[in-house]
């Protein structure tokens, strides 16, 4: 059975949240991009959102994301059940 609380509560804008352009909407979103290093090799970052998932029942993969002036693509979608999904980005 899934999740049915309301996870806004985890998107205001006075804790971790921020208003980001989504496909051209603005929504409410905590962003992350974790600076990672394999092997002391190979540095990136991950860039990912975190959105209520009822934001964004309608986004595809390849949509527009646009965090802090920067523009990024939707390259994963990942609903987790629980009324909030991850968008996994890459910098446009």
């Amino acid at each position: 059975m899934p999740y049915t609380d309301d996870a806004s509560e985890f998107f205001a804008e006075d804790d971790f949240a921020e208003v980001v352009t989504i496909a051209g909407a603005s929504v409410r979103a905590i962003f992350d991009s974790a600076y990672a290093r394999a092997g002391g090799i190979v540095a990136s970052s991950d860039p990912a959102l975190w959105v209520p998932s009822a934001y964004v029942s309608t986004v595809a993969r390849g949509a527009v994301v646009v965090v802090r002036g920067v523009a990024y693509t939707v390259r994963d979608i990942e609903a987790d059940g629980t009324g909030v999904t991850v968008l996994q980005l890459e910098r446009s």
